[in-house]
């Protein structure tokens, strides 16, 4: 995860890096769903599932972000395969 997205200390500051990025919206907006979807996993043990991913998009959507959602989704699947990779060979 990008250190900016790790340190926004609220959904507001998520939405505003999103916003103010000029080419990578929609990645910052797929990590912020990934990291939410994983940590849902890691505390309630949701499955991370297409509806999960969706619904952290709509967060940031309702709250204000502008990105390309079909792109986030690519990305956010991108995000979640690559950790799975990263804990499978460590």
């Amino acid at each position: 995860m990008s250190i900016q997205i790790e340190n926004a200390l609220s959904l507001d500051e998520v939405v505003n890096l999103i916003n103010d990025s000029s080419n990578n919206s929609s990645y910052l907006a797929a990590e912020y769903a990934a990291a939410a979807a994983e940590e849902q996993f890691e505390n309630d043990g949701y499955v991370i599932t297409e509806a999960s991913c969706e619904a952290h998009l709509d967060i940031l959507v309702d709250a204000g972000a502008k990105f390309d959602y079909a792109e986030a989704l690519r990305w956010f699947w991108f995000l979640v395969v690559q950790k799975s990779v990263s804990i499978i060979y460590k």
